[in-house]
């Protein structure tokens, strides 16, 4: 397990926290030249999970779900730009699904 000692709520962009915690694997992974596979879960568009504030305050109109929907997207991109700076781009298989 990568974070054994997390046994509590952990305060902030939970879409951050997993890019985060990827980030670090994927750095383990790629120094040890090691394959892998992640499975990451976006939850935080489904209630009750509200958007950050900086998000928050980009939309008038529902901004919960659109504010969630705009932080994990720009996780979602943070994602991909990991994968291209560690150079596993073309040996990255991306499976996306909206439920």
């Amino acid at each position: 397990m990568l974070f054994p000692d997390i046994a509590h709520k952990v305060a902030g962009d939970d879409s951050a926290f997993i890019i985060d915690t990827f980030e670090t694997f994927l750095e383990r992974q790629v120094a040890t030249q090691s394959p892998f596979y992640a499975h990451l879960c976006f939850h935080s568009i489904h209630e009750p999970h509200p958007a950050m504030p900086e998000f928050y305050h980009m939309y008038e109109n529902d901004p919960d779900y659109l504010g969630t929907l705009t932080q994990m997207d720009t996780q979602f991109g943070r994602l991909l730009g990991l994968l291209e700076t560690h150079q596993v781009t073309n040996n990255t298989i991306i499976l996306y699904t909206v439920r």
